[in-house]
C-alpha cells in the first residue's frame, strides 16, 4: 500500500542520504516507530528502545546536515591511528569540530541509551558515517591536553 507520510526536514534528509546506499537494511526510526504526540503511547515504548538499540547490527546517530568538512572527519579518523594532531583555534577544524560538538543532538537525553546498548555505532553527518570509537577517542584526547587558553575562547 503507497501512503504518504508527512516528516520533518531532518528525516527527510536521512531518508534521501540512506536511501542512495543502505538500500538492503531494515530501519526502526523512532519518529516514524513511536506515535510522537500521544505521550500515554510514547511511554509504552521508551521502554523497548533498550532492546531496540541493543540487537541493532547497526545504530545511525543522524546529526542533520551538519556541516562537516572532509578534513575534520580525517582529523578525527586519523586519531585511530593513535596520534590526534595538535587542534588550534581559528582553524577551520577547530570550527567544525565546535559545530559537531554543539548539534541539536548531543542536548537530548534519551540519547545515553542509544550510545551506551549500540554494539555498532555510526554517527551519519551529511555524506559521511563516522564510527563512534574514532570521535570518543579523538575528544578523550583532545581534552585530556593542557588547555590553551585560546581554545577556552568559542567565536
Amino acid at each position: 500500500m503507497d501512503t504518504d507520510l508527512p516528516v520533518g526536514r531532518s528525516l527527510y534528509g536521512f531518508l534521501q542520504r540512506i536511501s542512495r546506499d543502505e538500500v538492503n537494511f531494515r530501519y526502526w526510526i523512532d519518529a516514524l516507530c513511536i506515535n510522537q504526540s500521544n505521550d500515554s503511547k510514547k511511554s509504552g515504548q521508551i521502554p523497548l528502545m533498550r532492546g531496540i538499540y541493543t540487537n541493532a547490527s547497526r545504530v545511525m546517530i543522524w546529526l542533520g546536515n551538519v556541516h562537516v568538512r572532509n578534513e575534520t572527519m580525517a582529523f578525527i579518523q586519523q586519531s585511530t591511528s593513535g596520534v590526534v594532531p595538535q587542534l588550534s583555534r581559528g582553524s577551520t577544524t577547530h570550527a567544525n569540530l565546535l559545530s559537531f560538538c554543539t548539534a541539536t543532538y548531543w542536548s537530548r537525553v534519551w540519547i545515553v541509551q542509544e550510545i551506551i546498548c549500540a554494539r555498532n555505532l555510526c554517527i551519519v553527518c551529511e555524506n559521511t558515517c563516522l564510527d563512534w570509537n574514532a570521535l570518543d577517542h579523538t575528544l578523550k584526547d583532545l581534552v585530556s591536553r593542557p588547555v590553551s587558553i585560546d581554545l577556552l575562547y568559542i567565536t
